[in-house]
């Protein structure tokens, strides 16, 4: 019934629902599976079950959910499927040090689209106040920098 179907949907996704949250992360409903990733409240060992998930939209939800921890959102900068990897490097919320992985992708796509969210976060820095030296804007700049000069070798394809 698609009234069921959108009822544990939304349990998934509520905090109130904590007891039951494994077993919505273990549902066959990759649906379900998405709301629990999403969720803010969802313990760190369920965020890490669900980052080796067998759909890439679970494994992107736990990448773009903004209480998974750095090494896993990490990991799934070298996630096989692409679309995973596109989807992390669209997020303006994602660890500089995983823009500048997935700026050095295999996939075109995926690399220009983490320069580009790079560039939308220089931009929008230098916006905040109307200054071209604003702290923000040097920060973000002066990280992605050291990034590639004391890390040009960080591997940037191959499973994890």
């Amino acid at each position: 019934m698609m009234s069921d179907y959108f009822e544990t949907c939304a349990k998934a996704g509520h905090p109130e629902y904590k007891q039951q949250i494994l077993g919505f992360a273990l549902s066959p409903d990759p649906g379900v599976r998405i709301r629990v990733a999403e969720n803010t409240d969802v313990p760190t060992d369920v965020l890490e079950l669900l980052s080796i998930d067998n759909a890439a939209d679970v494994r992107l939800a736990v990448g773009l959910n903004p209480s998974t921890p750095v090494d896993i959102t990490y990991m799934l900068a070298y996630d096989d499927d692409q679309t995973v990897r596109f989807g992390l490097a669209e997020d303006y919320h994602a660890p500089l040090g995983v823009l500048k992985i997935l700026s050095k992708d295999d996939n075109p796509y995926v690399a220009c689209r983490a320069q580009k969210t790079v560039e939308g976060l220089i931009e929008t820095a230098r916006r905040s106040n109307g200054n071209p030296s604003n702290s923000s804007l040097q920060c973000i700049e002066h990280s992605f920098s050291l990034l590639n000069s004391v890390a040009p070798s960080i591997p940037v394809a191959g499973p994890y």
